[in-house]
């Protein structure tokens, strides 16, 4: 018998780094890309964006619109997140 390929997410692998040349082919994640391309659980990120802590934009009207994670915001965001260690600790 054959051996099957582990299956890959359609999408979220164009986000991760080395990638980089195929991220502009979207403008935006869906939350499991998202969380996929930022190495968070999609528990995570669906808490950070309840507490407001991450850009995020709802597309369409209604009760239930459809969430999406806008790349150029993500990588501004994650830019920000970055601490810068120094040798002097507190």
């Amino acid at each position: 018998m054959p051996k099957r390929m582990p299956e890959q997410p359609r999408h979220a692998s164009k986000f991760l780094p080395g990638n980089q040349n195929n991220v502009a082919t979207s403008l935006a994640l869906r939350p499991a890309e998202a969380a996929k391309a930022l190495g968070i659980s999609p528990r995570y990120l669906s808490q950070l964006k309840q507490e407001g802590k991450i850009p995020f934009a709802p597309i369409g009207e209604g009760k239930r619109p459809v969430i999406v994670y806008p790349v150029d915001a993500l990588r501004k965001w994650l830019s920000e997140q970055v601490k810068t260690v120094s040798g002097d600790h507190q």
